[in-house]
């Protein structure tokens, strides 16, 4: 098995294990100034880009939380954000009210949620 150490004008240095002929073609590549090309991150089957590990970044937090209250029918009757908050608490999300006030504002501005104004506060519901 054939080694080359490479160093780019860039500062990269790049070390290939490999046969005479895949680094003969990785130098080739090289040569021709592949260098310079900006290489992206690896994205997955539907398109995501992934961390460094290669994975697909979670989604998380309360605004996706809720999102899955919604999916789930939680929102077709009236809810305030008290109900919301405990109902993200049986499904382990413990979150302070104030962490939730902006999320259900973002979901309400686009149209994901409807939010109606009663004399206790705001109450939210399906769209």
């Amino acid at each position: 098995m054939a080694k080359a150490n490479i160093d780019l004008p860039n500062g990269t240095k790049i070390q290939v294990d490999g046969s005479s002929e895949e680094i003969a073609k990785i130098l080739h590549l090289y040569k021709d100034g592949a260098e310079n090309r900006k290489i992206d991150k690896p994205k997955n089957e539907a398109g995501y880009k992934t961390n460094k590990t290669g994975r697909k970044k979670a989604k998380s937090g309360p605004k996706q939380y809720i999102r899955e209250l919604k999916t789930d029918g939680f929102f077709k009757t009236k809810k305030s954000i008290n109900e919301v908050q405990k109902k993200l608490e049986e499904k382990g999300h413990i979150y302070p009210m104030n962490e939730l006030s902006t999320p259900l504002r973002n979901l309400v501005q686009s149209s994901e949620l409807g939010r109606i104004k009663e004399k206790d506060g705001w109450v939210y519901v399906n769209r």
